[in-house]
């Protein structure tokens, strides 16, 4: 089977949070990425891909790289999350432990990307050359990201540091993976300025 492409994981987990229950398919049609998903959903799939290219092409380690991309977690509502590697968007369950967290640290963000790394399976000598080296690549990924979001989101923003409730987050369905660093785009209200 196919694995989805982000459009269209994006789109099943809007249906989801909206409550609706769309026709399971054994494999997903193709059709022009631009039909895949609506407005946001979009916006995100296509920023993902873009950042996840460009990541690769400057740091070509062969650390697998993550981001869990996030919006509603701040202000009225659920937060809704999707977890995207480079091949790969599945859902991501946006519990209270963590997106309490982020609500706190960015109250006025729209959407956040959290650039992770697997510290376990990077390529390095030794174990304590692994962390500098994916800083490396999660910032090359973060940069990617704060240039795609740029342009439908002004004002995107990376911050450095972890938050250890969203590694441990990750971390139980994704063992061996650490939160590095954050891209913040877009202000709360959804506007793109």
């Amino acid at each position: 089977m196919t694995p989805p492409s982000m459009a269209d994981a994006v789109a099943a987990v809007e249906h989801a949070c909206r409550g609706d229950r769309p026709a399971q398919r054994a494999e997903p049609e193709r059709r022009p990425r631009a039909m895949e998903a609506s407005g946001a959903a979009r916006e995100v799939a296509a920023l993902l891909d873009i950042a996840f290219l460009s990541q690769r092409l400057a740091v070509p380690d062969q650390t697998p790289y993550a981001v869990l991309a996030v919006t509603g977690h701040a202000g009225p509502g659920t937060a809704h999350a999707v977890f995207a590697m480079a091949d790969t968007v599945v859902p991501f369950e946006a519990e209270l432990s963590w997106t309490g967290v982020l609500a706190e640290a960015y109250p006025d963000v729209g959407r956040l990307f959290l650039v992770c790394a697997d510290l376990g399976r990077a390529p390095g000598p030794w174990a304590g050359a692994a962390y500098p080296e994916s800083l490396v690549g999660a910032g090359a990924l973060a940069h990617s990201l704060r240039l795609a979001a740029s342009h439908p989101w002004p004002g995107a923003r990376i911050h450095i540091g972890s938050h250890t409730a969203v590694t441990s987050a990750v971390r139980r369905r994704y063992p061996g993976m650490r939160h590095l660093v954050t891209v913040s785009a877009g202000p709360l209200d959804g506007s793109s300025t």
